[in-house]
């Protein structure tokens, strides 16, 4: 009596189960599409200081500090992720990564890294949904 209830309970919940995650019917494929996440373009950008105007000895160490603190954001904040670089500029880098939400956000920061403090922006967005 107890195989037939525990084989009747997990009949049913797999069953649960099966509905539950089959995702949503796409009438113009004529199929059943799952969500799987979202690619977002994702941008850094290096802001510059006002006061640079008459010191360039600081922007040049700025810049540098800048460029390597963006290096190293790409080798090791974003090594093993799904992201893939689409541009390099001189102050900031492009990537378009998979997300589990499509929502987008910026925001600005700042860090100190190799005696400069820099200030960056970053800007989440569009996104678009990936199905299975």
């Amino acid at each position: 009596m107890l195989i037939f209830f525990t084989t009747l309970a997990l009949v049913i919940f797999s069953s649960l189960m099966y509905y539950a995650e089959r995702g949503t019917y796409d009438v113009d494929v004529r199929a059943w599409k799952r969500l799987v996440g979202f690619e977002c373009n994702v941008s850094v950008k290096v802001l510059e200081p006002e006061e640079w105007a008459v010191a360039t000895d600081a922007r040049s160490n700025y810049t540098t500090a800048a460029n390597k603190w963006l290096d190293q954001l790409l080798r090791t904040e974003l090594a093993g992720s799904e992201c893939e670089t689409s541009d390099m500029n001189d102050l900031s880098r492009d990537f378009t990564c998979i997300y589990a939400y499509g929502f987008g956000y910026e925001t600005e920061a700042q860090l100190e890294y190799s005696g400069s403090v820099i200030q960056y922006v970053t800007r989440k967005g569009p996104c678009h949904a990936l199905y299975e």
